[in-house]
């Protein structure tokens, strides 16, 4: 809480007698640095137009720092895929296309069962054949 002193009165001495005083502003007092700018809208325009674009010319076509292009991309969940900034989330036409693939590929193994054939561990996915 600030507060603020005042000087209420002298002493025979000569000494200051000082009060305290409490200030119960509720508003926010104007601060010191450099202000909060957000350029969400702006920076996801930006990578509407072209999803190939780095940071660092969104930073030099916004004059911001590099570090709060990024924050701001973090905030509205895009992240950098192989050169190109792509939504975390699922669009629904993406989550579609999601479906229609699991599904043909679903009745394709009912055709020709093609996954008792694949052997996974980890992240590495390799076909086996046996040749007996």
């Amino acid at each position: 809480m600030p507060t603020k002193f005042q000087v209420c009165r002298f002493n025979s001495s000569g000494d200051i007698l000082i009060k305290r005083v409490c200030i119960f502003d509720v508003k926010d007092a104007p601060r010191t640095g450099r202000p909060v700018v957000e350029n969400v809208d702006e920076i996801t325009e930006i990578i509407e137009v072209d999803q190939h674009v780095s940071s660092r010319s969104i930073t030099q076509e916004l004059k911001i720092e590099q570090k709060s292009v990024l924050n701001h991309l973090r905030k509205i969940v895009f992240k950098k895929k192989l050169h190109v900034w792509v939504p975390q989330r699922l669009t629904p036409k993406h989550m579609m296309d999601r479906i229609s693939i699991c599904q043909a590929l679903a009745k394709r193994n009912e055709i020709d069962p093609f996954l008792k054939r694949m052997v996974t561990g980890d992240e590495r996915w390799v076909t086996y054949v046996n040749i007996l």
